[in-house]
C-alpha cells in the first residue's frame, strides 16, 4: 500500500492546509488511490482531485471515485472552467 511519502511533497503541505482536522482521511484516500490506481494517480491528477474538492474532505471521495472512472474529468473540474478556457496548470507542483 502506498504511504504519505508516495505523494508528492507538494500535495501533502496543500492538503494539511486546506484539509486541517480532516487532513489524514484525505491523505489516507489519496494514498489507497495511488496504491490500487498507480498509472492513473499521477501527481497531476493527485493535485486536481484536492483542488476541485476545495477543501471539503467528502468531495475527495468523489472526485477520486471519478478519477477511478476517468481521470480527464477530474483535470478538467480542476484546471478549466466553461466552456474551455484552463485556469491553472496543475501538472506543475502547488506554490509552497
Amino acid at each position: 500500500m502506498a504511504t504519505e511519502l508516495d505523494l508528492p511533497d507538494d500535495v501533502a503541505v496543500w492538503v494539511r492546509s486546506a484539509y486541517k482536522e480532516h487532513a489524514q482521511t484525505v491523505l489516507d484516500a489519496l494514498c489507497s488511490f495511488r496504491a490500487v490506481y498507480g498509472t492513473v494517480a499521477t501527481d497531476r491528477v493527485l493535485r486536481c482531485i484536492v483542488s476541485a474538492a476545495d477543501g471539503d474532505a467528502g468531495s475527495v471521495k468523489k472526485y477520486v471515485e471519478l478519477a477511478k472512472k476517468d481521470w480527464r474529468d477530474v483535470v478538467t473540474a480542476a484546471e478549466y472552467r466553461y466552456p474551455d478556457v484552463r485556469v491553472r496548470d496543475l501538472s506543475k507542483p502547488f506554490d509552497m
